[in-house]
């Protein structure tokens, strides 16, 4: 008899522990979990429903109102609804995704409002995604599927899906992204800040776009990004000071393939590291790299199928510019090699072409290299200063 009541006690100690383990209320109704923290609001959707677990949150038709600072996980699916963030001012939000699907057919799926800073945080081996059955009729200033007044932060290991929106992640003041995984295709524009756009990690994949990433500044220093645009890849505009606007690129890789300008800027580019690839057109009007400024290359790899529209005197790496006497076909592969018969730079064209641009952190002055266009080798080129122009 005591046996059976021995085993009996500790089966009940295992169960209980178990359900505590899976996050419960205390007596302050806050939730307690051990992944998240004690102070996190669990949220999970069911379809039009919502459940929450903790404070700071309330639902009512179909949208999910954010009150207070805090941090906030959200799973589930959210059909025809919101997640709003009205916290008030100077308010610090953390929304955590994850595994969550919201759609809205007639606004953000995920809108907020007022100064103060949010983050969203995609978990770790969590898929999710966030999109918008937009209509023409219904679009005004907050068009984006996810849409921040002030400043957002985007890290974590997840991954977030954007789709059927007119534009994509933007906030009216910076927008940083620092991790996570995304796969973005909208209408209008991909990536947008009124402010500044940050780009230090992460995987970006904007496979259809007008515009892929607009900012009045953009600085890219990590990260694994590749963009499909109908007309600029990157841009930055959106004020009347040409030195308020600039492109500045120092790590990371970027694969922009453009039917406008591939990378455009209202003012300067400066290109101090990473590896960028840019298909974009031979043109009057537009050009792989296109600017109102200066194009200041002091690292880095680059290499177009494309024109580069002009390189600036106090460029310190060597640049090389090259003109075809006929069109190079869309699929064409580009590379440039040493004298050892290494290669330096690849690339296969993302559109026909009829200029290349080149520079690498191992061109030196003094050097001859060797360009090739599918496997034929079509110029020696010597490098005789920091700009080299040849027509071949």
């Amino acid at each position: 008899m005591k046996k059976t009541f021995l085993y009996v006690f500790c089966i009940l100690v295992l169960l209980l522990g178990c359900t505590r383990t899976e996050g419960s209320k205390n007596s302050n109704g806050a939730n307690e979990n051990k992944e998240f923290g004690n102070d996190a609001t669990i949220i999970t959707f069911n379809g039009s429903a919502a459940e929450i677990a903790g404070n700071g949150a309330e639902f009512l038709d179909k949208t999910l109102t954010i009150k207070q600072s805090g941090k906030y996980i959200l799973s589930g699916r959210l059909e025809n609804g919101q997640v709003f963030v009205n916290a008030g001012n100077n308010a610090v939000v953390q929304i955590v995704l994850n595994g969550v699907s919201i759609r809205n057919e007639t606004g953000p799926a995920i809108l907020s409002q007022g100064d103060g800073e949010l983050a969203i945080i995609l978990e770790s081996r969590t898929r999710n995604t966030v999109s918008r059955n937009y209509h023409l009729s219904t679009l005004n200033k907050r068009n984006a599927v996810i849409f921040i007044q002030d400043h957002l932060r985007i890290s974590g290991d997840g991954s977030l899906e954007v789709s059927e929106a007119y534009n994509g992640i933007r906030a009216r003041g910076s927008l940083t992204i620092s991790g996570g995984s995304f796969d973005i295709q909208v209408q209008n524009k991909g990536i947008l800040s009124d402010s500044a756009v940050f780009i230090t990690g992460g995987s970006i994949n904007i496979a259809d776009s007008n515009e892929g990433i607009e900012g009045r500044t953009v600085t890219i220093s990590g990260g694994n990004i590749k963009v499909f645009a109908r007309d600029d890849g990157l841009n930055a505009s959106g004020s009347s000071r040409l030195d308020d606007m600039f492109i500045r690129i120092s790590g990371g890789t970027l694969d922009v393939t453009a039917l406008g300008d591939g990378i455009d800027s209202n003012g300067n580019i400066f290109l101090e590291g990473g590896t960028v690839k840019v298909s974009g057109p031979s043109l009057a009007n537009a050009s792989a790299i296109d600017l109102d400024g200066q194009f200041v290359v002091s690292g880095g790899e680059l290499i177009t199928a494309g024109s580069i529209q002009s390189v600036s005197p106090s460029t310190t790496q060597p640049v090389i510019l090259v003109s075809y006497t006929r069109e190079n076909a869309l699929g064409s592969l580009i590379a440039v090699k040493n004298s050892d018969g290494d290669t330096l730079l690849e690339y296969t064209s993302g559109t026909a072409f009829s200029s290349s641009g080149f520079t690498s952190p191992s061109f030196k002055i003094g050097e001859t290299y060797f360009l090739f266009i599918n496997n034929e080798k079509r110029a020696d080129i010597r490098l005789n200063n920091i700009t080299t122009r040849i027509g071949i």
